[in-house]
């Protein structure tokens, strides 16, 4: 009992309403800090400062998807440790490495191009 005698059942003190000193204008103070984005020269020439910039977000899906289909050996998103998430996960079991005593074959997927298409497309 000595240990909660200062302690009342109910609501904490200090759950109440947040107290307007927290604020600035109206606004909570965390997003009245400045931006690293905000100290670029033409930030305030800019009618939507939230605008994604689209010509490079095409740029690494295109780079991205053309490294999967040309199966290119490090940029290409069909690793190893995504063929055994595969075998975990116990789906797509025509993608899952095959086993062949010490060594294993990772299979082509349908979306990856033969050799011979590659030589084509160049």
């Amino acid at each position: 009992m000595e240990k909660v005698r200062d302690v009342r059942p109910g609501k904490a003190q200090g759950s109440g309403k947040r107290k307007r000193s927290n604020m600035e204008g109206g606004h909570v103070k965390i997003w009245s800090q400045m931006v690293s984005l905000w100290k670029l020269p033409y930030w305030h020439k800019l009618k939507l400062r939230h605008n994604l910039d689209v010509m490079h977000i095409e740029k690494n899906i295109c780079e991205s998807l053309i490294a999967t289909i040309l199966n290119i050996i490090g940029k290409t998103k069909d690793t190893l440790k995504a063929r055994l998430d595969l075998k975990d996960l116990g789906i797509k079991k025509e993608l899952q490495l095959r086993g062949d005593g010490d060594s294993c074959e990772m299979p082509h997927a349908r979306y990856t191009l033969s050799t011979e298409k590659k030589e084509g497309l160049l």
